[in-house]
């Protein structure tokens, strides 16, 4: 009885490790997302801009979870950002600096959700050939 189910939150708030995409490997999905109009407003320079604006603040588009139900919950998240995060020394020493490279930056992703999409995420999750119940 003392451990009543999420304890009867109505909102969850998460912090996820996600990383931008690697050079070469964005998706072309998210090349759709940003409209026409923002990048023949401001050139080149700023596409890229706004695309990477767009990526971690409107969907996943161009970011990489490595835990793949973070994206789910970032999805279905009412607000969500991303922002990046400096290696640490120990990182660095153990050879971290090439695994960026390969990944792109590393960075967090911050995400709250009511529980009725919490619940959504959790049914899509399970519904996904991705996700194999062991």
């Amino acid at each position: 009885d003392d451990e009543r189910p999420f304890y009867g939150f109505t909102h969850f708030v998460s912090v996820a490790r996600c990383y931008e995409a690697a050079p070469g490997e964005e998706d072309p999905a998210s090349k759709a997302e940003v409209p026409a109009k923002k990048r023949k407003k401001g050139g080149a320079a700023r596409a890229g801009s706004s695309s990477a604006a767009a990526s971690s603040t409107s969907s996943s588009a161009g970011l990489v979870f490595p835990r793949p139900e973070d994206e789910f919950y970032f999805n279905k998240a009412s607000f969500r950002f991303t922002f990046p995060v400096t290696s640490s020394g120990a990182e660095k020493q153990r050879g971290g600096g090439n695994a960026e490279k390969a990944r792109g930056q590393e960075r967090r992703a911050v995400y709250g959700l009511t529980r009725k999409a919490f619940e959504q995420a959790v049914k899509e999750i399970e519904a996904s050939p991705a996700f194999v119940p062991n």
